[in-house]
């Protein structure tokens, strides 16, 4: 029979305990990708991270820290997505669902919020009209600013940009498109009623001599649910990939259950 040195035996016994220590003080990292200028959702604000969507998660993600250490990272949208598809982040917050256009995201979380997207249009221009009318009708083409990125646009919206009814252009952000839409060089700007009102705001409180009088809501162009979606990973890579969407939901669920979101409304 072979003894054990008590001594010999100790020092086993403290080498296997802090391994197991020192496995269970180090969470799994990883990345969140989000639009770094989404406002009221995500966007910088003095150099900080803010925004609903933000706080969410990082509320979701204290019930998870013990096996996860969450990153929020921000970016422009399109360079987000691009890593999504490349493979370089994990997640992004906070896209819509688009299986077909987006197949390199999947799964996606509990859905987190509803985000109502309209036209805001120079009231002299009736988009509504110009693209559900069955007349046909000759008339300029309509200048539509939409986010790079952004997949918003409804099937008409779609119809009459393919028939020229209407021309998209993308733009940085949302400030960027309401200065362009204030400006007359876009006639309506397609996006989150929510984010685009917020930042309406914005642009009157640091200049109180703007006139808005000449823009108003058009229409409803889509109701959608935002998510977190995540890398598709066909490699691989990202073996705790079940693990964690299980787990975040559940967090998720319990963060929408108890948090007041009312300022946001």
């Amino acid at each position: 029979m072979l003894f054990w040195p008590k001594r010999s035996l100790l020092s086993v016994c403290l080498c296997l305990f802090y391994f197991s220590f020192s496995c269970r003080s180090a969470p799994q990292p990883v990345t969140i990708v989000t639009d770094d200028s989404y406002p009221p959702y995500s966007f910088y604000h003095d150099g900080e991270l803010h925004g609903m969507y933000i706080e969410l998660v990082r509320a979701a993600a204290e019930y998870l820290k013990d096996d996860y250490k969450i990153e929020i990272v921000a970016e422009p949208w399109k360079r987000a997505l691009a890593s999504i598809e490349n493979g370089q982040a994990f997640a992004i917050l906070p896209p819509y669902k688009h299986t077909e256009k987006r197949p390199y995201i999947w799964p996606y979380s509990i859905p987190i919020f509803n985000e109502v997207v309209v036209a805001f249009c120079r009231n002299n221009v009736d988009l509504f009209t110009a693209v559900t009318s069955s007349l046909d009708r000759e008339h300029p083409p309509i200048n539509v600013g939409i986010n790079a990125g952004f997949l918003i646009l409804n099937d008409e919206l779609e119809r009459a940009a393919a028939q020229k009814r209407i021309i998209v252009w993308e733009n940085k952000s949302t400030h960027a498109n309401l200065v362009k839409l204030l400006r007359g060089r876009i006639d309506c700007y397609v996006n989150d009623r929510r984010s685009t009102l917020w930042e309406m705001d914005q642009l009157r409180y640091t200049d109180p001599s703007i006139n808005m009088s000449h823009i108003s809501e058009n229409m409803v162009v889509i109701s959608r649910a935002a998510y977190i979606g995540y890398a598709k990973d066909e490699s691989g890579r990202f073996s705790y990939k079940d693990d964690f969407v299980k787990k975040m939901n559940a967090a998720l669920n319990l963060v929408l259950q108890h948090k007041d979101w009312s300022q946001y409304k």
